[in-house]
C-alpha cells in the first residue's frame, strides 16, 4: 500500500507532505526515514523505489516527511519540522518499534534527531540506519582533500558553502549542527555504509572514533571505491548493501525470518 497524507503544521499556515508506504500487517517495525539531498533537494523516484523494495522485504512502515530546504530554511526550522512528524508518527505507531533511517544529508538528520529525542523526550535504546552519511557539514576533515580526486559526485566548497547556510546562526561545532559532537546518550545501535571513494566517508571514519568511546553499537560496513549513495545505482554492490540493510533492520526490529 502506498499512499500520501499531509500534516497540518500548528506553527504554520503551510501543510507539508510525508510519504508513506507500509502493509496492513500488525506490529511490524517503523522506518522514519529522512532523505538527503544537500538539504537543498526534495525526495525523489530512487527514494521511493528504495521504500517500496524496504516495505516489500521488511513488511515495515515508512514514514518519510519532506522538510523545509536551505536557503529558505535553516537546521533550527528543519528540526522542528521533523520533531512535529515525528510526535505524529508516535500518535499513530504506539507501540511499534520505531528505527530512524537517512541518506546523506538526511542522515546527519537522522543522527541528530535522535540525539535531539534523548534530551528533549528522553527517549533511549534508539536505533539508526544510515548510509553515505554527511555529519559535519563544516567541511574541515583534511581526509577530504585526498577523498576529493576519487569522488566524481560531490564537491567539496559547495557543500562548504551549504553547510554554512544550513548551521544559521549556529556555529559549525555546536551539537545541534554536528550531531559528531556531544554525548551518544540514548543511542543503543548505529549501522553506517559508506564508499571509500565518498568525500563524507570522513564523516564515517570519524563517527566510527567517536563511538569507540561511547556505550553504542557500531556496525561499518565500508565498500571500496564506491561513491555517493551508490545503493541507488543498481549494481552489485548496491544489491549487496541492500541485502545487509534488510538484516539490519530485521535484527534491530527483533524481527525473527
Amino acid at each position: 500500500m502506498d499512499s500520501t497524507i499531509s500534516y497540518r503544521n500548528p506553527c504554520s499556515q503551510q501543510s507539508k507532505d510525508v510519504y508513506l508506504a507500509g502493509t496492513k500487517e500488525k506490529h511490524q517495525p517503523i522506518i522514519f526515514y529522512i532523505h538527503g539531498g544537500a538539504f537543498v533537494q526534495r525526495q525523489n523516484s530512487l527514494h521511493f523505489h528504495l521504500f517500496k523494495k524496504l516495505v516489500s522485504r521488511i513488511g515495515c512502515i515508512v514514514i518519510a516527511p519532506d522538510y523545509p530546504l536551505v536557503p529558505h530554511a535553516n537546521v533550527d526550522e528543519i528540526y522542528n519540522h521533523l520533531a512535529l512528524f515525528y510526535e505524529k508518527a508516535k500518535d499513530l505507531y504506539k507501540d511499534q518499534p520505531m528505527i530512524w533511517m537517512g541518506d546523506s544529508a538526511g542522515g546527519g538528520l537522522a543522527l541528530g534527531l535522535a540525539k535531539l529525542m534523548h534530551q528533549e523526550k528522553g527517549l533511549i535504546d534508539q536505533k539508526i540506519v544510515l548510509f553515505s552519511p554527511w555529519l559535519d557539514v563544516s567541511m574541515n576533515d583534511p581526509k577530504i582533500v585526498e577523498i576529493q580526486k576519487q569522488d566524481a559526485i560531490l564537491n567539496h566548497d559547495t557543500l562548504q558553502k551549504i553547510g554554512k547556510l544550513y548551521a544559521g546562526s549556529h556555529a559549525l561545532n555546536d551539537p545541534i549542527v554536528n550531531p559528531l559532537v556531544g554525548s551518544f546518550s540514548g543511542i543503543k545501535h548505529i549501522a553506517v555504509w559508506s564508499g571509500t571513494y565518498d568525500i563524507l566517508y570522513a564523516d564515517a571514519l570519524a563517527l566510527k572514533e567517536k563511538v569507540s568511546k561511547e556505550d553504542v553499537i557500531l556496525d561499518m560496513h565500508i565498500y571500496e571505491n564506491m561513491l555517493h549513495t551508490w545503493i541507488y545505482f543498481g549494481i552489485t554492490e548496491s544489491k549487496q548493501a541492500m541485502n545487509e540493510i534488510v538484516q539490519t533492520i530485521l535484527q534491530m526490529s527483533e524481527v525473527k525470518t
